[in-house]
């Protein structure tokens, strides 16, 4: 399910202020309710499948940079524009041959990253393009994904780290490491995990 928390007396849409937490569950939801200490008062808002989503189990959520909020399930993806839900799946996005969406990146470019276990799919421009290892991925399976600073976008496989930039994939497997410095911070890829290092913030993906 998603869940948004705002303010109230200054409501403003979950695509607008990207404050929507992903909860990976299928169970009910309880009555929510959260009033910090002082006088502020919060509304949470709930949306499941019966609202709209593909499915309650929420993989991972993204807000791309023209402010739709974009959420992976096992059954596909969902854009939210903050009011309703338009989903992609196999029956209306062929290029989806998996539905089950475990990370999403959006590049500089425009483009949004959808990883799959069947294959890399990207979002340009309206039209779908589904990559597989025939196209230079490590493998079918993706896992993670990360866009990069300097344009397209690094992805983790269980079968090494590859790297789509330019219009074309470079991969490095089990007995490679990839270094790139960054202006305030690099990159670094090993095997099955990557870590995103920008500034003094670091996140294991």
């Amino acid at each position: 399910m998603l869940m948004r928390m705002s303010c109230v007396g200054s409501l403003r849409s979950a695509a607008a202020l990207g404050l929507a937490v992903c909860v990976a569950t299928s169970g009910t939801s309880r009555s929510m309710a959260a009033q910090p200490s002082g006088s502020t008062e919060f509304r949470v808002d709930v949306w499941k499948s019966e609202q709209g989503l593909p499915q309650n189990n929420v993989q991972c959520i993204l807000q791309t940079h023209d402010d739709y909020l974009w959420i992976g399930t096992y059954f596909g993806i969902a854009r939210f524009d903050g009011v309703k839900f338009t989903v992609f799946d196999k029956a209306n996005t062929p290029e989806m041959t998996s539905e089950a969406v475990p990370a999403m990146a959006d590049d500089l470019d425009g483009s949004l990253w959808i990883a799959t276990h069947d294959g890399l799919v990207r979002r340009k421009d309206g039209r779908f393009t589904r990559y597989t290892k025939a196209d230079g991925l490590p493998e079918d399976a993706v896992w993670l994904l990360c866009a990069s600073r300097y344009g397209g976008v690094w992805i983790g496989t269980g079968h090494g780290l590859g790297c789509f930039q330019a219009g074309k994939f470079s991969c490095y497997t089990t007995v490679d490491w990839v270094e790139r410095d960054w202006h305030q911070g690099h990159l670094r890829g090993s095997t099955r995990k990557f870590i995103c290092r920008n500034g003094r913030r670091n996140s294991t993906i």
